[in-house]
């Protein structure tokens, strides 16, 4: 899906862009996951390319792929951590009530890792031409 937008900034390799018209709308979006939101407005990080300037008007293409890559490992590596946890914890503290809340936090914290590492490190959506 190609939408349309507008550079705002332009550093480091990164360009920020949002979304113009019917494009803005977030409840439809398969990027809001990598999105920063300012003022109420949607901004889209991902790489620029060559000659790119802020005001530029851009389209743009999300990659779906890095999503369903997310959704697997948001949801199956907490789960394993889950099991394999609470399997440990069953071994090593019988009869605690300290092993659920010690699988369930270490659950947790999985999933905030893997979130922070595809935040920071992927970018989901990729520019397809400039004008």
């Amino acid at each position: 899906m190609t939408e349309k937008g507008v550079v705002i900034s332009v550093e480091n390799g990164t360009a920020l862009i949002e979304p113009a018209g019917k494009d803005a709308d977030c409840s439809s979006c398969p990027s809001r996951m990598f999105c920063s939101a300012k003022s109420g407005k949607r901004i889209i990080r991902m790489k620029t390319i060559a000659g790119l300037k802020k005001g530029d008007e851009v389209e743009f293409e999300n990659d779906s792929s890095v999503l369903i890559k997310f959704a697997v490992f948001a949801f199956f590596i907490p789960t394993v951590v889950l099991i394999a946890s609470l399997f440990a914890a069953s071994r090593l503290l019988p009869d605690s009530f300290l092993s659920p809340l010690i699988s369930g936090m270490l659950c947790f914290a999985s999933f905030l890792i893997i979130k922070i590492v595809f935040k920071s490190k992927v970018y989901a959506a990729q520019i397809v031409s400039n004008r």
